[in-house]
């Protein structure tokens, strides 16, 4: 396990499944688990700035852009370039989420 260095998302691994986030504050999975390879993850750590989670295992070291999955909505006005449709936000925004007005 690891904490993101603003202790809000905690990661975890372990040797029968993929690596998780959790948001710290609500309990709940942040996004699916990550897809680390064919093999278990035995380590882990966030960079310094917690938007980079870097994970070790059997098969092979990985790197993992969290800030996306962590606050995906900002990242993803600046992926599409501006306002989000309903279509679109069907399309990219994790379900669950009620469509709104997010970009600027």
């Amino acid at each position: 396990m690891a904490f993101s260095p603003d202790g809000k998302t905690l990661a975890v691994a372990s040797d029968d499944g993929p690596p998780a986030l959790w948001d710290v504050a609500t309990g709940r999975q942040v996004g699916p688990p990550l897809a680390s390879g064919t093999g278990p993850v035995y380590g882990l750590t966030f960079s310094p700035d917690g938007k980079t989670l870097a994970t070790a295992g059997i098969d092979a070291a990985r790197l993992w852009n969290v800030d996306y999955v962590v606050d995906v909505l900002p990242q993803l006005c600046r992926d599409v370039g501006g306002s989000f449709t309903p279509a679109m936000w069907a399309k990219y925004v994790p379900q669950g989420l009620v469509y709104r007005k997010i970009c600027p």
